[in-house]
């Protein structure tokens, strides 16, 4: 029994944090789902890790008639395109998948949507 809570010891490490974030830490236990500080750490390094990772899609260039998404792992440029019946992806056969979910979390590509929307095509909410 010794040996096991050795081992599941070993699987963490000590990070030490200053007392002013463990304040505002402790005002959320018992709220939103929290438990404690380590649930509490772990998702914000989750949060900023995903925020960091690379992403497998970037925007090439794009217009007010759509964009350029490069796929890496496709290997591939998603030319996505806006018309007013909605927005649509060539590589995927599709109106809505990745390359567009990816497009439309972009500020410049959010701008453009708006403006289409204005003049009422039927593009994504963003």
């Amino acid at each position: 029994m010794p040996e096991e809570k050795e081992k599941r010891e070993s699987d963490h490490v000590t990070v030490k944090i200053p007392q002013e974030l463990i304040a505002e830490m402790d005002k959320l236990i018992d709220k939103h789902g929290f438990r404690s500080r380590g649930e509490i750490a772990k998702e914000a390094i989750r949060e900023l890790l995903a925020k960091y990772k690379k992403s497998p899609f970037e925007i090439l260039n794009h217009d007010a008639q759509g964009v350029k998404v490069i796929d890496r792992q496709l290997k591939k440029v998603a030319d996505i395109q806006f018309k007013p019946n909605g927005a649509y992806c060539p590589i995927c056969d599709a109106h809505n998948c990745e390359h567009i979910r990816f497009a439309i979390q972009q500020p410049d590509i959010q701008d453009i949507i708006r403006e289409k929307r204005k003049e009422g095509w039927k593009l994504p909410e963003v």
